[in-house]
């Protein structure tokens, strides 16, 4: 007699009567290699995301650095072309006002200063005013503007011949500026807008950067918490189960499901004093949890009882599902969920969080010892072919309305371990099907239609492709057959 239902590849195969073949209460196990592998891929993954943190940071400081660069030149370029574009516009106007006696050095002068900038400006930012439109129509600007100044030479000697030439001139030129200066405002707006973008590429890059950091963090701390739990689980000890196991019997509502267990299977229990709860076996010690077997006395009658008492490990492990349950909460409302919609399942007998001081320190769940379950698949690989036609259909119709019905009251993530068989040996075909290994179920009462069907889907491929490996050709067709049947039926029910 085994405890497959609750997940046979944690149970040990033997008789429960013999108390020589019990395992020890304390089996220490080291982590298997998945179990390492996982660590390692944590750490490699954390590893990864240091080194892109550290990437991501030079470049986001690159940038910034950049930016604040172009902005402090773009400053000192444009201060100084302001100071020498204002002593353009009063030589200009001084000269046309007194074209015959003003000396047009000093306007040469501002214009070749003017120049200078440009150049300076054309260097600096060479990279970001190459194939810019704006600073092409600006030069063109510029060169409008020395072309007009040129023409009215650099000396008294030069002048042209009447005043008014001269102040025509300068009108022309005043006009050419206000276009160069029009033109070179709206460069110095587009270097600020692409300055302002290397800025915010930076902040992005740092923003990642923080983002990596986290998550490295989070790694490192997850992988160490597990490792931690790992450890516990390890060095872990049968008195703290046994403590836990002890208070069951100390509580009312424990009485009280052994009483209706009792009235459930005709025993009478009533003449008896109470029940004590005592550990028969533990098949496993595991980061999140401790499998075991415990027996119920009740005087000289006795009730075999399976249980988990999942470490505090076990709520890391349940994050990543928040909000859903997961583990021993899983367990109890996967139960609630079958026996209230009337689907074979074993009595819950004890559910309680645990806790150590303020904080929650795992759980512990009993329920009703079911007898020999074995797992399906088992059964398939093995002694399923050599049932006749009419019993392999009957256990594959029962396997896809089994199915559909544990669907329909919204439990998910349905992998073949997870539904046993009993009475399997009967050559018609009649198994009644059970759900085990409950506690890493995805339970969604009102899980949206079309995430629903997704889930519905992929339970179904999960389960035709594990059992369709030893299927043949019929059989296989029948089953998905089956399954599309319970499939339309649920479509049109809505």
């Amino acid at each position: 007699m085994t405890d497959d239902w609750a997940g046979a590849d944690e149970a040990a195969p033997g008789s429960h009567e013999g108390a020589s073949a019990k395992p020890p209460l304390n089996p220490i196990a080291a982590p298997g290699r998945r179990r390492i592998r996982h660590w390692i891929t944590r750490m490699a993954v954390a590893a990864g995301l240091c080194s892109v943190c550290f990437v991501v940071t030079l470049l986001g400081l690159r940038d910034c650095r950049t930016a604040e660069t172009w902005q402090t030149i773009l400053r000192d370029i444009s201060g100084d072309m302001e100071h020498r574009l204002s002593g353009i516009e009063s030589e200009l106007q001084m000269l046309k006002e007194s074209p015959s006696s003003f000396d047009r050095s000093r306007l040469f002068f501002w214009v070749s200063a003017c120049e200078d900038e440009l150049d300076e400006l054309s260097k600096r930012f060479g990279p970001l005013l190459s194939g810019e439109i704006v600073y092409e129509e600006m030069m063109r600007a510029w060169a409008r503007f020395e072309s007009r100044v040129r023409e009215m030479g650099d000396g008294p000697s030069e002048h042209p011949v009447r005043e008014a030439d001269i102040q025509e001139a300068a009108k022309a030129a005043s006009v050419d500026l206000e276009v160069f200066e029009h033109e070179y405002e709206d460069l110095r707006r587009g270097i600020q807008t692409k300055i302002a973008n290397r800025r915010r590429r930076a902040a992005q890059w740092l923003y990642a950067a923080m983002g990596a950091a986290f998550a490295a963090f989070a790694t490192c701390a997850w992988t160490g918490a597990v490792l931690v739990s790992a450890m516990q689980a390890m060095g872990n000890d049968s008195d703290s189960l046994r403590s836990a196991v002890s208070e069951v019997s100390k509580t009312n509502p424990f009485h009280a499901r052994m009483a209706y267990l009792c009235q459930k299977k005709g025993l009478d229990e009533s003449p008896r004093k109470g029940w004590t709860v005592d550990i028969d076996r533990v098949f496993s010690h595991k980061s999140s949890h401790t499998h075991f077997e415990a027996i119920a006395r009740n005087g000289d009658l006795e009730l075999r009882l399976w249980g988990r008492k999942y470490s505090w490990g076990s709520q890391l492990r349940a994050l990543p599902r928040y909000p859903f349950p997961m583990f021993a909460e899983a367990v109890r409302k996967a139960l609630t969920l079958l026996k209230a919609n009337d689907m074979p399942a074993p009595e819950l007998i004890y559910y309680r969080s645990l806790r150590r001081g303020p904080f929650r320190a795992g759980s512990l769940v009993l329920a009703e010892h079911v007898g020999n379950l074995r797992p399906l698949k088992d059964f398939v690989d093995a002694e399923f072919l050599l049932l006749p036609e009419s019993a392999r259909r009957n256990v594959l119709s029962r396997l896809a309305q089994f199915v559909a019905r544990v669907h329909r009251v919204g439990i998910y993530h349905v992998r073949p371990r997870c539904i046993h068989g009993l009475g399997d040996d009967r050559p018609d075909g009649e198994v009644e099907l059970r759900l085990g290994d409950m506690d890493k179920l995805l339970i969604w009462e009102r899980c949206p239609k079309l995430i629903r069907r997704w889930l519905i889907w992929r339970d179904r491929q999960r389960i035709i492709e594990r059992f369709g490996r030893n299927l043949n050709a019929g059989d296989l067709a029948a089953l998905k057959g089956y399954f599309e049947e319970e499939l339309r039926a649920v479509r049109e029910q809505g």
